[in-house]
């Protein structure tokens, strides 16, 4: 709502980052749209997170998932339903695919190191995912993890698979 009232790339860029958490990627376009207007070209060429990137990320993730716009949204509100039950805060999403062997993942980095909060967050997001129709029998897997762990993990194996990450500034 912020962005809708104030000219300010703070805010376009946090309303940008939060409509891609919420999965409303034509949103997120505004507000991308909205923010590069502020910037020169060079400026807009150091960005994370560039429209076109993301859009790749997204549509591969959900074209070998076979979710529709509704139902990616639909599978996001869920993960924000269950962020907002804990107060925990989403500091970025990583895709991991490989298509050959039909591995179609989307990890959901939190702000949390507590081990046991992340294993009931997950349990809980397997439950809330069930509870519809549309989002069952899909080719994809989704899941919470600590931010620490993609700090400490540097430059393993799983760093080389991932497709790319979206980070939060």
């Amino acid at each position: 709502q912020l962005a809708e009232q104030f000219v300010s790339p703070f805010i376009y860029l946090h309303a940008y980052e939060n409509s891609l958490f919420l999965g409303q990627m034509d949103l997120a376009e505004k507000y991308y749209r909205s923010y590069c207007k502020l910037f020169s070209e060079e400026e807009l060429e150091s960005m994370d997170n560039k429209l076109d990137d993301v859009l790749f990320e997204v549509n591969s993730f959900k074209e070998l998932a076979n979710l529709s716009g509704k139902e990616y949204e639909l599978l996001l509100d869920n993960v924000t339903n269950i962020l907002d039950a804990h107060k925990i805060r989403q500091s970025a999403m990583k895709f991991y695919g490989i298509s050959e062997e039909k591995v179609n993942a989307m990890i959901m980095v939190v702000k949390t190191s507590d081990v046991d909060l992340l294993a009931d967050m997950n349990v809980e997001l397997a439950f809330s995912i069930a509870e519809h129709d549309c989002l069952l029998n899909k080719n994809y897997t989704v899941w919470f993890e600590s931010e620490e762990d993609h700090t400490q993990a540097g430059n393993t194996d799983s760093t080389h698979i991932a497709r790319g990450m979206l980070n939060v500034g």
